[in-house]
This record gives structure tokens, sequence and C-alpha cells, in this order.
């Protein structure tokens, strides 16, 4: 009831307490001694908790253990073979989200020989398999800013990707969707980059991923924007504000781009006029991300960089080369 686990966010931020009390209480951590069923579950909150705390790598390291536990007893795989490839799945995201490579190579490489290694014969699973092991190469080279290679290897691939919805299921392609995203509009073809966001956007409705598809729409905006369809915004404005709202995901970042768009916009009068409202929006997105639960939001997209490009007069793509390596 405390953690939303379909995208790890703490629901109530006054029941934080409560949760950290629940998993510092002895009587769990006892449950990690008891039995593997118990040890099971129990790394299972543990991991949960740590994810939502923004500890990927101690969120991992349970999650780790669960695998062990399934490793030292075969007939735990064979009999539940597609628990054992999500954990698997579940444990690249992590290694991904702390910027652990060396460790998603080699989970990496444990998923992909997974079939074999266990004589797998379920053809669903198999396929599975596959199209994750391809999708965590895709982004470990996003990860690691490798989109001279991306650009490379995704569009002979792309008629495989919009297919991989049945192997994947809906949280990883909507990930991966909105990750290709990034990719073109890094380089500038903002029609392509749409293309991407309206296909996480259509999902809108299945309740599923709303973390990603709220964000999607309101990059949305940032793209409309770009391909200067500004006779679109205000519809788009009203539809985004709704789904944000219903979906109980309209923070400080959110509210102070729509307000932006849907207030300030209208009233700015030449070039100057623009550049300072970039600026005073910038200093506020600053501003609103010194909370680290509101700064989750700037892990989706990198407003501060667009606005400052903005700014700048530079290309997005070369204001955050700027800030890393990354190679185009």
């Amino acid at each position: 009831k405390l953690v939303n686990t379909d995208y790890y966010k703490v629901l109530d931020k006054n029941l934080l307490g409560e949760l950290e009390d629940i998993v510092r209480d002895p009587r769990v951590k006892n449950q990690l001694t008891r039995s593997a069923t118990a040890a099971d579950r129990c790394h299972s909150i543990l991991s949960e908790y740590n994810y939502t705390m923004g500890n990927p790598k101690a969120a991992y390291d349970h999650l780790m253990q669960i695998v062990r536990l399934m490793e030292q007893a075969p007939a735990l795989i064979r009999s539940n073979p597609y628990r054992y490839c999500a954990l698997l799945t579940n444990g690249l995201n992590l290694c991904i989200n702390s910027k652990d490579y060396t460790e998603h190579e080699r989970v990496w490489k444990n998923l992909k020989g997974f079939p074999e290694e266990h004589n797998i014969k379920d053809p669903n699973l198999i396929n599975r398999v596959a199209a994750f092991s391809f999708l965590h190469i895709l982004f470990r080279l996003y990860s690691t800013n490798q989109y001279r290679k991306l650009r490379q290897l995704i569009p002979a691939h792309e008629p495989k990707l919009w297919r991989f919805e049945k192997e994947v299921g809906f949280n990883l392609y909507i990930s991966i969707h909105f990750m290709i995203f990034h990719l073109y509009f890094m380089y500038m073809n903002y029609k392509k980059a749409l293309t991407y966001l309206n296909t996480v956007i259509a999902y809108e409705k299945t309740g599923v991923r709303t973390d990603i598809i709220g964000m999607a729409k309101i990059v949305s905006l940032v793209v409309h924007y770009e391909l200067g369809n500004t006779d679109l915004l205000p519809y788009l404005i009203r539809s985004t504000y709704r789904y944000l709202l219903r979906a109980e995901r309209l923070y400080g970042l959110e509210k102070a781009i729509l307000v932006f768009i849907r207030k300030k916009m209208p009233a700015i009068n030449g070039p100057k006029e623009l550049v300072k409202a970039f600026k005073e929006l910038r200093e506020e997105i600053v501003e609103v991300a010194k909370d680290p639960y509101q700064r989750k939001g700037l892990e989706y997209f990198d407003f501060i960089s667009w606005l400052e490009s903005k700014i700048s007069k530079k290309s997005f793509a070369d204001v955050v080369s700027a800030k890393e390596k990354v190679y185009l």
C-alpha cells in the first residue's frame, strides 16, 4: 500500500516514515534466514524499498540474492522460468540505473544464455529472452551516450522494434520507444522523435507507466514547439493537464512547464523577451530540482539542457556534450 511497484514511487510522502519503520524492523531481517520463501519475499520488499529511496545498488544486491536462491535450487528455475527471466531483466534495469555497466554485461550474458543452459523449449519465453537481450544492448549504448552506434543500429532494426510489444510487455515497450525518441531529438529529427513519443502516449488509457507517459506528454509540447506547431499547443496542454491530474503526477516540474507554455509564452514579444523567459523557467526548474523527489523528472528528459540550448542558441546535442562525454 505504501509503494507503487509499477514504477517505484512512494504514493504519500507522509507515510515514508512508516515505510522506513517496517523495513528497519528486526523481524523483517529475521525472515532472511527462516526459509527460502521468506527470504525471497523479504529481499523483494527490501529491493523495492531501496529503489524507492534512490539506492539502485542496494536494490540490485537484494534482487541478486533472489536470483542466487533460484540458482542454488535449479528446480525453482525450471518450475518458474518466467520469474527467473523477470529477475534478470529487472537486475539489468538496476545496473543501468546505478551505472554499473560491468555488472550489466555479466547479467546480460546470463540472460542471453539462460534458455540453452536450462534447456528451455517454450518458444514464447525464448522470444522474450531474445527481445530483452537485444533491447538491453540498446539501453547500454544509450546510457553510455553511444548515440553514434545507436544511430547506426536502430534504423536497421526498427521493424523488429515495433513488433516487440508481445515479447517484452507494455512497460519495456514503452521505455524503449521513449529512449529512441531521445536519439531522434538529439539529432533534431523532430518528426521522427514525435512518432516515438506518440507511440508512448497511445498507451495512456492502459494505466501502466504513468511516469513515462506523463513525461512523454510534457515533452511532446517541447517537440511541437520545435516543429512550430504552436496552434496545437492549447489543446495539447489541456489534454496533458487532465492526464497528469488524473494520474496524480502533477508535480512542480510539470506545473512549471505547463504554466510557462500556456500563460507566459503567448505574452512574449520578441526574441529578447523569449530568452529572458527561458532563463526564468530554467531558474524555476533548478529550484524545483533541489527536492530529490522532484529531481527524478529530469531523469526522463533534460529540460535544463534544452532551455540552455535555447538561451545560448546552441544545439541540444552541443549543450549535453559539453556536460558529459557524448559520442555523436
